[in-house]
């Protein structure tokens, strides 16, 4: 399993794609910067995470994106040519390698509807398995904010747990877990080094991991193939679990920050 990203620093949030299997998939990772190309287009140059742009109904479609206020957050690359795409005005599957897409959720009438879907993860253990954060994109918006979950490769979705629920904010970042296929992590950045929170139900329900030795992070990377062993990163280093998030151990050696953090 290999995962990888790329930070969007136009939009407050990250474009990222994820393969399956790097080296069958390699040539989707052009794929996906072919698609920021086509579609990137500002969020706000000055924006943040609570920037909440208004969708303009009389623009005329460019492409099967919508319009080109429409640009791309994050990319799955999964087995059967599927691709899954969320961006800011919706989430796209394909499973022709890109030749055709439908948009499954965060249109009109559906799913999500007035919200961006950023932070796109599928487990390890299960390729049918998605997760994917929301953020406002218009307002008003139906769309209940939370985070959603898919039990088959995108196709349909469901609200695993609303925000209202366990922050006053907005996840940071989610990683799907690599203990069981429905383990999942989210980073509450408001909580600091105590804002990792850890689901065993497909994220129905969250407990406290322990204490990070950062005050603030950009992700934590589960790492495939290794059950309960965790990788936590941002400007400040990079730190080690082998229990779950339990227990953590910086990183000897990585002077400055790291940004971005990918397995293969």
């Amino acid at each position: 399993m290999g995962t990888g990203g790329i930070k969007c620093h136009i939009c407050p949030y990250f474009a990222t794609f994820s393969t399956t299997s790097f080296d069958t998939y390699r040539w989707l990772a052009y794929l996906a910067l072919s698609i920021c190309l086509c579609l990137l287009s500002a969020c706000g140059s000055s924006g943040s995470a609570n920037t909440q742009p208004t969708a303009n109904p009389t623009q005329a479609p460019v492409n099967g994106f919508g319009t080109a206020a429409n640009h791309v957050h994050s990319l799955l690359a999964l087995p059967g040519n599927v691709l899954v795409l969320a961006t800011h005005y919706g989430i796209f599957r394909s499973e022709d390698s890109g030749t055709t897409w439908t948009k499954v959720a965060a249109g009109p009438h559906q799913l999500m509807e007035g919200l961006m879907a950023y932070s796109l993860g599928v487990s390890p253990l299960n390729t049918q398995r998605l997760f994917v954060l929301t953020q406002i994109a218009v307002v008003p918006h139906p769309g209940v904010l939370g985070l959603y979950t898919s039990a088959d490769q995108g196709r349909t979705w469901k609200i695993a747990t609303a925000y209202a629920g366990i922050t006053s904010t907005a996840p940071f970042s989610e990683e799907p877990g690599n203990d069981t296929p429905d383990e999942v992590y989210i980073y509450l950045s408001d909580l600091g080094a105590l804002g990792l929170r850890v689901s065993l139900d497909d994220g129905q329900h969250f407990s406290s991991t322990g204490t990070l030795p950062f005050g603030l992070i950009d992700n934590v990377l589960a790492i495939p193939g290794a059950a309960g062993q965790l990788l936590a990163y941002g400007s400040d280093g990079v730190a080690r679990s082998v229990d779950g998030g339990l227990h953590w151990q910086v990183l000897k050696g990585i002077n400055g920050g790291v940004n971005e953090m990918v397995t293969s």
